[in-house]
């Protein structure tokens, strides 16, 4: 990659699982004058708002890697079929 080049992802949470992990990435990148493409936008590290943006998404993306069905079920003292169907939507009839 070179200075002004697009580093493009379709999805956060495939780029980064951590925000340790997000700023040093994003760090490196921005520090050869790579941008971050998220999709079609485009976000700037050294930009604030492009900062916090992206630090957002990796708090995110972090806490959905981390809690399970199981842990959400247990909070909120449901099943966990429950969950799934929040998540995932009902079944539908085949």
């Amino acid at each position: 990659m070179w200075d002004g080049s697009v580093f493009t992802v379709t999805k956060f949470d495939r780029f980064a699982r951590h925000m340790a992990e997000a700023n040093e990435i994003l760090t490196g990148l921005s520090g050869h004058g790579v941008l971050f493409g998220l999709g079609a936008p485009v976000y700037d590290w050294n930009d604030p708002f492009g900062r916090l943006f992206l630090q957002t998404l990796a708090m995110v993306a972090e806490c959905e890697s981390e809690v399970s069905l199981a842990d959400l079920a247990t909070e909120y003292s449901v099943g966990r079929s429950t969950i799934h169907r929040i998540i995932h939507g009902p079944e539908t009839p085949t």
